[in-house]
């Protein structure tokens, strides 16, 4: 974004920067708060059907927690890459912003996110039919 493109939305170059560490910061937060809601939320479905302790559930929710497992570490080590950086320049969130809309990135963050969820379901099925 060139100088005259800030001032026309009437946002200095440190404002646009601080914005979009605000919304890195709530897109992380949101994203942690499904990963680390999502299991437990299986668990209650499961005590509430009586299929918690079923062995069909439980490694359904072992291959679920792996699963997020592998998808967190890929966003951490995202988020590495770029956050103990000096960002003193629109560059860094050019580069950010290409590293971040990767299909690659997309289907492990994403994908393995909805890979867990039909595991999580899949789990409590079968602990109910086995």
């Amino acid at each position: 974004m060139t100088e005259e493109q800030s001032n026309a939305r009437g946002m200095s170059k440190a404002a646009i920067e601080w914005k979009h560490a605000d919304l890195l910061y709530d897109y992380i937060k949101f994203h942690l708060g499904l990963y680390i809601a999502t299991p437990p939320a299986f668990v209650i479905i499961a005590e509430g059907l009586g299929v918690s302790t079923s062995v069909p559930f439980l490694i359904c929710m072992v291959i679920l927690v792996i699963t997020y497992f592998i998808s967190g570490a890929a966003a951490g080590c995202l988020i590495a890459r770029f956050i103990n950086k000096k960002w003193n320049s629109d560059r860094k969130w050019r580069t950010f912003a290409h590293a971040a809309h990767s299909s690659r990135r997309r289907y492990i963050q994403h994908w393995l996110y909805w890979i867990g969820i039909v595991v999580g379901v899949l789990g409590v099925f079968l602990g109910m039919v086995l």
